[in-house]
Protein backbone atom coordinates (compact mmCIF):
# COMPACT_ATOMS: atom_id res chain seq x y z
CA UNK A 1 0.00 0.00 0.00
CA UNK A 2 1.28 3.34 -1.04
CA UNK A 3 0.94 5.62 1.86
CA UNK A 4 1.68 9.48 1.62
CA UNK A 5 0.92 12.64 4.36
CA UNK A 6 -1.62 15.59 2.92
CA UNK A 7 -2.14 18.64 5.22
CA UNK A 8 -2.26 16.53 8.14
CA UNK A 9 -4.65 14.03 6.48
CA UNK A 10 -3.76 10.56 5.48
CA UNK A 11 -4.12 9.52 1.86
CA UNK A 12 -4.19 5.91 0.72
CA UNK A 13 -3.43 5.37 -2.80
CA UNK A 14 -3.60 1.85 -4.59
CA UNK A 15 -6.13 0.62 -2.46
CA UNK A 16 -10.06 0.88 -2.05
CA UNK A 17 -10.46 3.91 -0.58
CA UNK A 18 -8.82 7.18 0.46
CA UNK A 19 -9.13 9.88 3.25
CA UNK A 20 -8.47 13.06 2.87
CA UNK A 21 -9.84 16.28 4.49
CA UNK A 22 -11.75 14.57 6.58
CA UNK A 23 -13.53 12.93 3.65
CA UNK A 24 -13.79 9.08 2.28
CA UNK A 25 -13.70 8.26 -1.47
CA UNK A 26 -14.77 5.09 -2.08
CA UNK A 27 -14.83 3.50 -6.00
CA UNK A 28 -17.61 2.43 -6.90
CA UNK A 29 -18.45 -1.19 -8.57
CA UNK A 30 -21.02 -2.80 -10.67
CA UNK A 31 -21.65 -6.50 -9.47
CA UNK A 32 -22.59 -9.78 -11.19
CA UNK A 33 -23.61 -12.98 -9.19
CA UNK A 34 -22.93 -15.66 -10.49
CA UNK A 35 -25.23 -18.95 -9.44
CA UNK A 36 -24.53 -22.52 -10.50
CA UNK A 37 -27.85 -23.87 -11.57
CA UNK A 38 -28.04 -28.21 -11.18
CA UNK A 39 -29.12 -30.20 -14.51
CA UNK A 40 -32.88 -30.72 -15.09
CA UNK A 41 -34.92 -33.47 -16.86
CA UNK A 42 -34.53 -31.52 -19.74
CA UNK A 43 -31.45 -28.87 -19.38
CA UNK A 44 -27.86 -30.11 -18.71
CA UNK A 45 -25.96 -27.57 -15.66
CA UNK A 46 -26.15 -24.00 -16.26
CA UNK A 47 -24.24 -20.16 -14.99
CA UNK A 48 -26.96 -17.60 -14.17
CA UNK A 49 -25.12 -14.60 -14.50
CA UNK A 50 -27.10 -11.49 -12.29
CA UNK A 51 -26.65 -7.80 -13.03
CA UNK A 52 -27.50 -6.15 -10.24
CA UNK A 53 -27.21 -2.66 -11.53
CA UNK A 54 -29.32 -3.06 -14.38
CA UNK A 55 -31.68 -5.80 -13.16
CA UNK A 56 -30.81 -8.17 -16.12
CA UNK A 57 -29.96 -11.82 -16.39
CA UNK A 58 -28.21 -13.95 -18.53
CA UNK A 59 -28.11 -17.90 -18.57
CA UNK A 60 -25.13 -19.95 -20.16
CA UNK A 61 -24.44 -23.59 -20.82
CA UNK A 62 -21.72 -24.75 -18.24
CA UNK A 63 -19.05 -25.24 -20.17
CA UNK A 64 -17.04 -28.18 -18.24
CA UNK A 65 -13.51 -27.38 -19.97
CA UNK A 66 -13.05 -24.48 -17.62
CA UNK A 67 -12.08 -25.46 -13.82
CA UNK A 68 -14.08 -23.03 -12.01
CA UNK A 69 -17.42 -22.03 -13.03
CA UNK A 70 -16.20 -17.78 -12.46
CA UNK A 71 -13.41 -18.76 -15.23
CA UNK A 72 -16.42 -19.31 -17.69
CA UNK A 73 -18.19 -16.15 -16.37
CA UNK A 74 -15.10 -14.02 -16.67
CA UNK A 75 -14.50 -15.47 -20.66
CA UNK A 76 -17.55 -14.23 -21.35
CA UNK A 77 -17.94 -10.92 -20.01
CA UNK A 78 -14.74 -10.19 -21.53
CA UNK A 79 -15.76 -11.00 -24.81
CA UNK A 80 -18.31 -8.13 -24.22
CA UNK A 81 -15.83 -6.18 -23.34
CA UNK A 82 -16.78 -6.12 -19.94
CA UNK A 83 -13.03 -5.54 -17.97
CA UNK A 84 -13.10 -7.47 -14.38
CA UNK A 85 -11.69 -5.74 -11.54
CA UNK A 86 -12.17 -8.04 -8.68
CA UNK A 87 -14.61 -11.18 -7.15
CA UNK A 88 -15.63 -12.66 -3.97
CA UNK A 89 -17.15 -16.14 -3.58
CA UNK A 90 -19.31 -17.51 -0.58
CA UNK A 91 -20.49 -21.15 -0.69
CA UNK A 92 -23.53 -20.51 -2.74
CA UNK A 93 -22.31 -18.33 -5.47
CA UNK A 94 -19.56 -16.35 -7.11
CA UNK A 95 -19.83 -12.01 -6.95
CA UNK A 96 -17.70 -10.16 -9.99
CA UNK A 97 -17.21 -6.56 -10.17
CA UNK A 98 -16.50 -3.91 -12.25
CA UNK A 99 -16.10 -0.02 -13.00
CA UNK A 100 -17.76 -0.70 -16.73
CA UNK A 101 -21.41 0.10 -16.14
CA UNK A 102 -22.48 0.91 -19.87
CA UNK A 103 -21.93 -2.33 -21.66
CA UNK A 104 -25.74 -4.12 -21.13
CA UNK A 105 -25.67 -8.68 -20.84
CA UNK A 106 -26.71 -10.34 -24.05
Amino acid sequence: MNKTKSEGDVVYEDTFFRIEDGTYTVNHYRMFEIRYLGATDTKGSRLKIVDTRHNQAKTLSKDYSFNLSRDQVFKYLDSLGIKIEGFSTTKEKDFIFTRNFDILLR
